[in-house]
């Protein structure tokens, strides 16, 4: 028995309408939660301090603030012109007092330095 063009097109207006029912929401769901992590991008990214500046500069490690501890460590150095500060190393194992070290200092977009080492000078 064949089915009429009429029926035809209701019956296949019914699956298409079943099959909305079923995954619509879970369409609009992702969507929705597409739509909130591009929002929290963006909120991040114009929260984010980029870098503008970069210098490399020589000193010398002062003291070891912060021992080693999951590969990075705090280090008191004095640069070459006499300033003292605060840099990060990720450098493998402990830094001792009187080290020469190269010293990578980056100017933000805010205004801040920040000072990480890069190298042990020989």
């Amino acid at each position: 028995m064949r089915m009429s063009d009429r029926n035809s097109r209701r019956l296949a207006q019914a699956v298409w309408r079943e099959r909305l029912g079923k995954w619509g929401p879970a369409v609009v769901a992702f969507a929705a939660l597409f739509a909130l992590f591009a929002y929290m991008t963006d909120m991040r990214l114009q929260r984010a301090d980029p870098t503008v500046e970069v210098h490399s500069l020589a000193g010398s490690v002062v003291a070891l603030l912060k021992p080693p501890s999951r590969g990075l460590s705090v280090v008191q150095v004095r640069l070459a012109d006499g300033r003292e500060t605060n840099a990060l190393s990720q450098l493998p194992g402990a830094l001792l007092p009187g080290t020469r070290v190269t010293i990578v200092e980056s100017k933000h977009a805010s205004g801040k330095l920040s000072y990480d080492i890069s190298a042990v000078v020989p």
